[in-house]
């Protein structure tokens, strides 16, 4: 479940145990706050966790490495074509760790970066 819906599910939630109203979640709801998404089949992941633990810690960390540096260059793929440095640093930003950030660090962060880019 995205962040933004389970703040609101946590919000309502809330609201109805303050006022002591009975309630339950159904249907996507109740599978986006309780479930975990499964489309490998048992024995294809417990085989792709097995693979994965036999790796080295450096291993791991170049392969997770890897993945970010993959992530990283789809996300300055997708940027107009000719965006500055600074516009081409906040999108990164915003795209990888908007939303680790509460609003107002965010927003200072992002000053920061079209600072330190001469924008």
């Amino acid at each position: 479940m995205a962040s933004d819906e389970l703040h609101v599910l946590h919000t309502v939630v809330s609201r109805l145990d303050s006022a002591g109203i009975a309630y339950m979640l159904s249907g996507s709801t109740a599978l986006g706050a309780y479930a975990t998404p499964r489309d490998t089949a048992p024995e294809v992941a417990e085989r792709y966790r097995a693979m994965l633990l036999a790796l080295s810690q450096s291993e791991r960390i170049v392969m997770a490495c890897g993945l970010f540096d993959t992530a990283r260059a789809t996300v300055l793929a997708s940027l107009p074509q000719g965006a500055d440095e600074a516009t081409r640093r906040v999108h990164l930003f915003l795209r990888t760790y908007g939303r680790d950030f509460d609003p107002e660090l965010a927003t200072r962060i992002v000053a920061s970066l079209k600072k330190s880019a001469g924008a």
